[in-house]
């Protein structure tokens, strides 16, 4: 009897497993290849985001030193940097949709890497040799043109970096699990707005407690650095993920096909990338039809209306962008409390990431998004409302309030506060729209369709630094602030629409 008790027992536990075996997932094996893919793909992103958040943080602040409290310099810079995007976004997103991932990613890595560090190198020439400079006007002009153009071309880098790997990799990786692909995004997120809120605080520390040039220095020496990492991270998750080798061997043979007879195997490498980067050349220098068309097919997407919303934010001043920054630093904030300033924003943006993947699932997609937009609209206008009463409305009044005197610094804290805690709507609507358009834009027009939208947030962008050179002044900021706040009541009014008509359709 004792034989045929273990002979049970052990039957059972056989039972036992097979039944957890059937109760777990088909896809355990797939779940743990995309974690360990995610991890070294996220992490080249953060150090390319490093760099570019880095970069965006002091350039407004270099420029705003090289221009004599001007912010006509940081307008200019800000016009060419979009005017590259808007000119450049849709060919850029149709030549990651065309191209090999692999080489693609890698080359708007360098593209971004090699850009900042020559615009970094003209403006520490222009820190350094000011005095000397100053006697060689057409010198200082060429160091300032290098300084802006470089810079701004390293913006393609950028929007190249985040369609191929935040949109387009991760889409490719984990489009059948929508729950995993709404966590990637917000860790994509997260990612960005940690390196908002921790590079212009490193980088704001540097200035204000070495110098300016030191800060310049080092942030050259970073971006020479960490390309090899940057692209070595990037194909490590190519080699782990299946879905994203499969991705690269399709694309690879039909991008870089050879003919029978071609040169021998030995000058292959050579031949790929010099044929990569006539590829990327010949892509950014698409004609108007090119252009023309990829407008047409976003233009035709469900998801239009959604994303024009979140690329019209794009033209406001309420952001602690390269306008405000300036702004700040004209008020008298030093770059140290300035970078503080964005990162309590970015840490508060952080709280989006945290939240979308709770809220999505219970509330779905198209209504999460209409809570962020509506969530921040409300806070900038409790912010902004106190400035706009007191310096439009009584400019020659100090009001108090519960015996609080509403001088102009406590005015701007109060403005600040609002923005910041405004960006955990901000950046909820921002992954809803992100996810619906990797949900509702066919695959093979994800890549053309977010370099239409990557070209669109320049183009509103540009608006923002167009209105600044006619109002060069700092004085009379506040009035770009209102329209700021105007744009994002049209956006909160466009995602409106787009609800409305869509919310009878069910969720994917």
């Amino acid at each position: 009897m004792n034989g045929d008790g273990a002979e049970e027992g052990e039957a059972l536990l056989h039972k036992r497993h097979e039944a957890l075996q059937v109760a777990l997932p088909p896809s355990t094996h797939e779940e743990t290849e995309r974690k360990n893919a995610q991890k070294p793909l996220m992490l080249s992103y953060a150090l390319a985001a490093w760099a570019w958040r880095s970069w965006e943080f002091a350039v407004a602040l270099l420029l705003i030193q090289l221009s004599s409290s001007s912010l006509r310099l940081v307008s200019a810079y800000g016009l060419v940097d979009n005017f590259v995007r808007v000119a450049f976004g849709g060919s850029v997103g149709g030549y990651v949709g065309r191209r090999c991932i692999a080489s693609g990613t890698r080359n708007f890595l360098l593209l971004q890497n090699a850009c900042i560090a020559v615009s970094a190198a003209c403006a520490a020439a222009l820190l350094g040799f000011k005095e000397e400079l100053g006697q060689l006007g057409s010198v200082r002009w060429i160091l300032l043109v290098s300084t802006i153009g470089c810079g701004a071309t390293s913006s393609l880098g950028s929007l190249g970096i985040q369609i191929a790997i935040e949109k387009r990799a991760i889409q490719a990786m984990l489009r059948d699990v929508p729950s995993a692909l709404a966590e990637a995004n917000s860790g994509f997120r997260a990612i960005d707005l940690t390196c908002q809120l921790a590079a212009p605080i490193v980088i704001g520390l540097l200035m204000t407690y070495t110098s300016s040039l030191t800060a310049t220095l080092m942030l050259l020496a970073y971006t020479m650095l960490v390309w090899v990492p940057e692209v070595r991270l990037f194909q490590r998750a190519v080699h782990l993920s299946q879905p994203l080798r499969a991705m690269s061997h399709q694309e690879g043979s039909q991008g870089e096909k050879d003919p029978p007879n071609s040169a021998a195997t030995s000058s292959s490498s050579s031949s790929r990338s010099s044929s990569s980067w006539r590829s990327m050349a010949g892509s950014l220098r698409s004609g108007s039809s090119a252009v023309l068309h990829s407008f047409v097919v976003y233009g035709r997407q469900r998801v239009m209306l959604a994303s024009l919303a979140l690329s019209v934010l794009s033209g406001s001043v309420l952001t602690l962008g390269f306008l405000m920054t300036s702004y700040l630093h004209w008020g008298g904030l030093t770059e140290a409390e300035i970078s503080v300033f964005r990162g309590v924003g970015a840490l508060s943006g952080l709280g989006a990431t945290a939240i979308f993947p709770m809220l999505a699932p219970r509330l779905g997609l198209h209504r999460t998004g209409l809570l962020g937009t509506y969530y921040q609209l409300t806070w900038l206008t409790l912010g902004l409302s106190p400035l706009v009463i007191v310096t439009i409305l009584q400019p020659d009044k100090t009001p108090h309030v519960a015996g609080i005197k509403l001088s102009a610094q406590n005015l701007q804290r109060l403005l600040i506060a609002g923005m910041a805690i405004s960006r955990t709507g901000l950046w909820t609507f921002d992954l809803a729209v992100t996810q619906l358009m990797q949900d509702l834009v066919a695959p093979e027009d994800l890549g053309l369709v977010s370099g239409v939208a990557g070209s669109l947030d320049s183009l509103f962008f540009s608006v923002s630094f167009i209105a600044a050179l006619f109002v060069a002044d700092p004085g009379l900021f506040y009035w770009l602030m209102v329209a700021s706040w105007g744009l994002t009541a049209f956006a909160a009014s466009l995602y409106t629409i787009f609800y409305v008509r869509t919310s009878s359709t069910p969720e994917q």
